[in-house]
């Protein structure tokens, strides 16, 4: 645990915000679980630090997230 301010945070827990939103107005956070209603599957928000971007991962396949931003996501499930 590290003191950030008054607050006691695991940084592991700690999603950088991505910028946007969902269909229904949620932010999306990086580990967030996503679903793509475009390919009826689920997918999980990652930053990767060589490309520096978000990615959506579905099925081990690696997509750049803002490139697909146009797509209808819903979070599912958010990481913190």
């Amino acid at each position: 645990m590290e003191y950030y301010g008054n607050i006691i945070a695991d940084k592991n827990t700690i999603g950088q915000y991505t910028g946007l939103k969902d269909k229904n107005g949620t932010k999306i956070f990086e580990g967030d679980i996503v679903y793509d209603e475009y390919s009826d599957r689920n997918g999980i928000i990652e930053y990767s630090e060589d490309d520096a971007q978000f990615q959506l991962i579905i099925d081990n396949e690696v997509y750049n997230f803002s490139d697909n931003y146009g797509k209808d996501f819903e979070v599912i499930r958010q990481y913190i």
